[in-house]
C-alpha cells in the first residue's frame, strides 16, 4: 500500500457470542462508537470513543469494535490498467464486566475435528466472564508431549468454544494430560 496517502477508516461495534463453538457477530446499539469515520493521515493517529448504553449484567457482556480501511475511489491509474487495493480490518475485543466474578470452566475432548479427522477441544465457560486460551500443550500420561500450540481464543462467558486439535489417532482409552495458560488472574 501507498503510505504517503491518508486512508478512510470505519469503526463499528458488534454483539459478540458463539455458537455451536463458533463466533458470531451481530449489530447492536448497545455500544456507541464515535467517530465512526475518519481519515487517518500516514503515521497519524486517531482516538475512538466508545460509550456503553446499557447497565452491566451478571454474566459479562463482549463485543468486538471492527476498524475497516475503506476503498480509495476506483479510478484507474494513467496505464489503464486494474489496480489492486488490500484493505486492512481489524477486530478488537471488549468485555463489559459481570456484576459478581463466578469461574466455572469444563473441558473436554471429541474426536472429529476438521473434515471428520483430528480431534475438537471443546470449552464450556459456565462462568461470568470469558477465558482467553494463550497456549496449550497435550501430553501423553507417561509425559510425552504430543502438541504444544501457542493460540489466542477466546471462550465467552456462558458459552462454548472449539479448537481444532491436529494429534496422531489414538485409541479410545489414551489417557491425556491437557495444560492451557489464559488469561485468568488465577490457574484453572
Amino acid at each position: 500500500s501507498d503510505e504517503t496517502e491518508e486512508i478512510a477508516v470505519q469503526a463499528e461495534v458488534l454483539a459478540w457470542s458463539q455458537e455451536d463453538g463458533r463466533d458470531v457477530y451481530q449489530p447492536t446499539r448497545e455500544v456507541l462508537v464515535n467517530p465512526s469515520i475518519f481519515r487517518l493521515p500516514p503515521g497519524g493517529r486517531q482516538i475512538v470513543r466508545l460509550g456503553l448504553q446499557v447497565p452491566a449484567e451478571a454474566v459479562e457482556r463482549s463485543y468486538r469494535v471492527f476498524l475497516r480501511q475503506l476503498p480509495r475511489d476506483q479510478a484507474l491509474p494513467a496505464d489503464g490498467g486494474a489496480k489492486l487495493q488490500t484493505l486492512l480490518r481489524i477486530g478488537v475485543p471488549i468485555f463489559v464486566p459481570p456484576l459478581q466474578l463466578r469461574q466455572a470452566l469444563q473441558w473436554r475432548l471429541q474426536a472429529g475435528g476438521a473434515g471428520g479427522r483430528g480431534y475438537k477441544l471443546m470449552l464450556d465457560n459456565q462462568g461470568s466472564e470469558h477465558i482467553q486460551l494463550t497456549q496449550l500443550v497435550v501430553r501423553r500420561d507417561g509425559g510425552a508431549e504430543l502438541l504444544r500450540k501457542s493460540l489466542s481464543h477466546y471462550a465467552l462467558a456462558g458459552q462454548s468454544a472449539g479448537i481444532e486439535l491436529e494429534l496422531p489417532a489414538l485409541p479410545p482409552d489414551t489417557r491425556l494430560h491437557i495444560e492451557a495458560a489464559t488469561d485468568a488472574p488465577e490457574a484453572l
